[in-house]
Parts: C-alpha cells; structure tokens; sequence
C-alpha cells in the first residue's frame, strides 16, 4: 500500500505536495487573475490541475489560518521570516 503523497497515477505520474507558501501565492494569483480569466485558464497558466486549484480555493480558509499560525510561532520562538525562496 502507498501513501497519498507518493502514490501515482496509472500513467506514472508522481503526486506533489504544495508547500502552504506555494499554496498561498496561488490564492494570490487566482485573486488577481479571477476578473479577467476564469479558473480553468488560471489553473492552466499556474500548471496546476483545475481539481487542485478548486481544492485550494475551497480550503483557502484553513490554509491562511495555518500559514498565519505558523508565521506567529516562528515570530515567538524568534526567528525571523525569509523572503520567499525564489522558483
């Protein structure tokens, strides 16, 4: 039995895990691009399945929760926050 983040598909392809920072840049590039393209094509110019994006979308609450608690650990525990790594 495998697991769901390395399990694939017939066709071979490996799933990828999403970072909760890459997850949050694509909410923020779905909210710049929503009035002028629609999900698919967003999803499209992200690379993305249009199943993941609609999945990101529907859990974006939780998601900035978690980003936001994390980022409110780290600043307690006094790191400090890096820049996002570049692509």
């Amino acid at each position: 039995m495998t697991s769901a983040s390395t399990s694939s598909s017939s066709a071979g392809v490996k799933r990828k895990a999403l970072s909760i920072d890459d997850k949050l840049r694509i909410i923020k590039l779905y909210d710049e691009k929503i009035g002028v393209f629609n999900k698919q094509q967003i999803a499209d110019q992200l690379g993305l399945p249009s199943s993941s994006l609609r999945t990101i979308l529907k859990n974006r609450k939780e998601i900035e929760k978690n980003a936001f608690s994390i980022t409110l650990s780290r600043i307690l525990r006094g790191f400090t926050i890096s820049p996002s790594r570049a692509s």
